[in-house]
């Protein structure tokens, strides 16, 4: 199920005697369950035929502050011939809405985060001495005005160098 989409389902209820459909006693009610607590996202449960109902959400997943990953749970709750029942009617997780034509489309987008892999890989670097700390620049090879990513300078303690200090890198052997 998508975070930016609503729910619905439907569901049914039966005799308990003779197995054929029959509505509810009352109209029957539907918790949502996100991460095996019951939630207040609110479910609207109608009446569409005899013994059959629909279970819908007003609002979206995401509206309700649900996550990607959450785990969900609808149970619905119906008295038929005064025998109460409850019945898991559908348990699955949240999904992002991240389909194959928006990868297909982001990669094939000037500018997507691809490009700016391979630019980032084939363009020129250098030291900015002029900002504080000092900061590793890549831009645009052969055109330092466009600037690909711009970091601080760290040394191997993860102290930012912010003037001339001796860089000195060795490899031993373990022993």
């Amino acid at each position: 199920m998508k975070i930016t989409s609503r729910y619905y389902k439907l569901f049914n209820t039966y005799n308990p005697s003779t197995g054929e459909l029959q509505d509810a006693d009352s109209l029957p009610t539907a918790t949502i369950y996100k991460n095996a607590a019951a939630d207040d996202m609110t479910l609207t449960v109608a009446n569409i035929s005899t013994g059959l109902y629909s279970v819908i959400s007003a609002t979206t997943f995401e509206a309700n502050e649900f996550a990607v990953g959450d785990r969900c749970e609808i149970i619905v709750s119906a008295t038929v011939e005064e025998l109460a029942t409850m019945e898991s009617i559908e348990t699955f997780s949240l999904e992002n809405d991240i389909t194959a034509a928006d990868v297909k489309t982001a990669i094939e987008a000037e500018g997507s985060y691809l490009d700016w892999l391979k630019n980032v890989q084939e363009g020129d670097s250098y030291i900015d001495t002029t900002t504080t700390p000092w900061q590793i620049v890549v831009h645009k090879k052969g055109d330092p005005t466009t600037e690909y990513s711009r970091k601080d300078w760290k040394d191997a303690d993860g102290e930012a160098i912010t003037g001339e200090t001796k860089a000195v890198y060795s490899e031993t052997e373990p022993e």
